[in-house]
């Protein structure tokens, strides 16, 4: 997104967020700042627990201007100095604001003569392919669909309406795209799932590869991540569910909807993740499990076994979560019992 060259009214900005301004009203905003490098006439908000924590936040603003939440504000209150914004939820209407200082960057639509398309290939009118894209046989690109410089999409590939690929991304062949995705740069969608076989005469014989990957509607796929195709049958993702960098997901894999999976999670072939499950960063998870519906796994966390209870999850071996705190504060008490045993007493 590109910074807007633009300032609104207070008023104005209170409006558009159903906010109430309490404090100065004559000001014009001048951008988007961090509660952190707080900015004159700058907006941010605040997450506070309590009222006291969100008094002593307000008071850091220096002259920003501070989404709060309405319910912890003393009924009383005034700033001492500028304005702050009270609404119920103060991040969401922080980012409703996002857009008016910031727009997308916008593309023509058009095939840029530097891109090799082939000749069957089935480009909307509507949709814009960036320099040196190689656009393979028999593809298929939705209406205001936008591929960035650098992307290769093998044959047979369908990426739905206003669908994003960024530079350097590769869809390969028969991959099946929907609408409203974005993938980031550098992710590789329908490589070769990691196969083989034992073989005395070939030592590692590969298990031929020939399924492809479906993903569905609203999905976005971070940076240098990785999807592998089915060895045979297909791979799929769910829509709406979000996926972060340099995450793994191997062959045959079947992802819900509305899926979370942070940074560096690695997901084996076969694998079942039901809707709504949240994987945190760095989990790992065992090949042929099943993950049902609204379960969350804390980061770092190996899953080694199918979980069939929604909940939270987390360590080493997997446990729930409340199991692994009691156990964590056992251990720390029997190692400070240690501790204390060893230490030597006077006159010993």
């Amino acid at each position: 997104m590109h910074p807007r060259s633009i300032t609104y009214p207070l008023t104005d900005i209170s409006q558009h967020a159903h906010a109430r301004i309490i404090g100065e009203t004559k000001v014009d905003v001048e951008g988007l700042c961090t509660l952190d490098a707080p900015l004159k006439n700058h907006l941010t908000f605040i997450r506070a627990q309590s009222e006291a924590a969100l008094l002593r936040a307000i008071s850091t603003l220096q002259g920003a201007i501070g989404f709060v939440q309405e319910q912890l504000l003393p009924k009383d209150f005034s700033p001492q100095e500028g304005s702050v914004l009270a609404v119920q939820d103060p991040y969401t209407a922080f980012l409703d604001t996002i857009p008016l200082f910031y727009e997308e960057a916008t593309t023509n639509p058009g095939i840029c003569s530097s891109a090799h398309v082939h000749p069957t290939a089935s480009i909307d009118p509507t949709a814009s392919v960036g320099p040196f894209c190689i656009i393979g046989a028999h593809v298929t690109i939705g209406a205001r669909c936008v591929v960035h410089s650098r992307v290769t999409l093998g044959d047979r590939c369908s990426i739905g309406d206003s669908t994003v690929l960024h530079t350097g991304v590769v869809v390969r062949d028969y991959s099946i795209l929907g609408s409203h995705c974005t993938v980031h740069n550098n992710s590789v969608i329908g490589a070769d799932g990691f196969g083989y076989l034992p073989d005395r005469e070939r030592g590692l014989r590969k298990v031929p590869q020939v399924g492809k990957v479906v993903i569905g509607n609203h999905v976005e796929i971070g940076a240098n991540s990785c999807i592998d195709r089915g060895a045979i049958g297909t791979t799929s993702i769910g829509s709406g569910t979000k996926i972060d960098n340099l995450v793994q997901i191997g062959h045959n894999a079947k992802i819900g909807s509305f899926c979370i999976i942070c940074g560096q999670v690695g997901i084996a072939g076969s694998t079942i993740i039901e809707d709504g499950v949240v994987l945190g960063g760095q989990v790992g998870v065992a090949d042929h499990l099943f993950i049902c519906k609204g379960a969350r796994v804390g980061g770092g966390s190996s899953v080694t076994e199918n979980i069939l209870h929604p909940g939270d999850y987390i360590g080493y071996p997997l446990m729930k979560a409340r199991d692994w705190q009691r156990r964590t504060v056992e251990l720390r008490r029997a190692a400070r019992r240690r501790t204390a045993s060893d230490t030597p007493t006077e006159g010993t």
